[in-house]
């Protein structure tokens, strides 16, 4: 039979699946307290003594910051005070609702995790002043906000015009009140108008996404205001095969230029490299992009070579690869991280 050691290095390279692991493996505290930082349910494999107690899973939080082991406390464990405020900004999925009521707790959340907004509960998403927080800091955060909140055209507004990261996918959640409400179509309108150089693209999304009987009027109004000259506004909306709907009269897609940074890490930081490169992409939408630009660096499809630092014998850990900047055929920076 393997040593605790091999077997412990076969878990650790992920030749052994936990399961598989020897009884007399769990015998060794040494070992199992190396594994948390693997995988959080090693836990399981403390004596029972030691999982039940508070002494003991809050000495596993401070020093070794496990904090997905809440899915396995015994309930006392869970609704412990001091326990609770460790893990609740990393368990909002498995924490009940009435502890997630706080104030500064819902605060200091949605400033750090603006998309956990999801997993609050009702009076949280329809409150105005909590959302803000979420959408000013990522302005998607907006899909996960009331129905009520989603009409709201001052909550529209700053979702896309004011956020510190802009997202055009928060005009595809509009609540349903709003599409086909004129006046506060146009109060919105308005508010894209006074910056209308800046807000075009979230003006044409706006039209894509209205009530249809409405389209025609809304298009009339913003050229009414004469800050176009011949703007042709798209107002359709096309139907691909995946079932999911993009605004597009262009067959071939727009052209994007889209700025990516790549940065390579090393165990000699010294060796560490960054760069930036453009690369053009068509696509129906600029949502059309980020939706085909998140696919290829999720599955690696970005060639990260210009990164890689050749003249370094370094053991390389990591690269990582972000799009910073696109630009539409205009040359307008449409997207831009903060």
């Amino acid at each position: 039979m393997d040593s605790n050691k091999k077997i412990f290095n076969k878990i650790k390279s992920f030749d052994l699946f936990i399961e598989d692991v020897p009884k007399e493996f769990w015998e060794n505290e040494e070992y199992i307290y190396k594994l948390l930082d693997i995988n959080y349910d090693v836990f399981n494999y403390f004596t029972d003594e030691k999982k039940n107690s508070k002494k003991f899973v809050i000495q596993l939080l401070e020093e070794y910051k496990c904090f997905r082991i809440y899915t396995h406390l015994n309930t006392s464990l869970k609704e412990d005070t001091e326990i609770l405020n460790m893990c609740i900004e990393h368990n909002l999925d498995l924490v009940p609702d009435k502890y997630k009521l706080d104030d500064k707790l819902i605060r200091k959340i949605l400033s750090s995790q603006p998309k956990s907004l999801h997993y609050f509960p009702e009076i949280v998403i329809n409150n105005i002043e909590y959302v803000r927080v979420a959408i000013k800091k990522e302005g998607i955060s907006f899909i996960h906000a009331s129905e009520e909140l989603r009409n709201n055209i001052d909550i529209i507004f700053e979702a896309t015009a004011l956020s510190d990261e802009p997202n055009i996918i928060a005009l595809h959640h509009l609540g349903e009140k709003i599409k086909c409400n004129k006046e506060d179509l146009k109060s919105l309108v308005d508010k894209y108008l006074k910056d209308h150089t800046r807000n075009e693209y979230f003006l044409e999304t706006l039209l894509i996404e209205i009530d249809e009987s409405l389209k025609e009027e809304i298009v009339k109004y913003i050229d009414s205001k004469k800050l176009y000259k011949n703007k042709k506004w798209e107002t359709k909306k096309i139907k691909w095969e995946d079932g999911i709907f993009y605004g597009t009269d262009e067959s071939n897609g727009r052209s994007f230029i889209v700025k990516f940074r790549l940065e390579s890490f090393y165990k000699n930081k010294k060796a560490n490299l960054k760069v930036e490169t453009e690369k053009e992409y068509r696509s129906p939408t600029l949502d059309d992009l980020f939706i085909l630009l998140d696919d290829e660096i999720g599955n690696d499809q970005i060639d990260d070579s210009l990164c890689i630092n050749s003249d370094s014998d370094s053991e390389l850990v990591n690269t990582n690869i972000d799009y910073i900047e696109i630009r539409d055929h205009t040359n307008k920076i449409v997207y831009q991280s903060k």
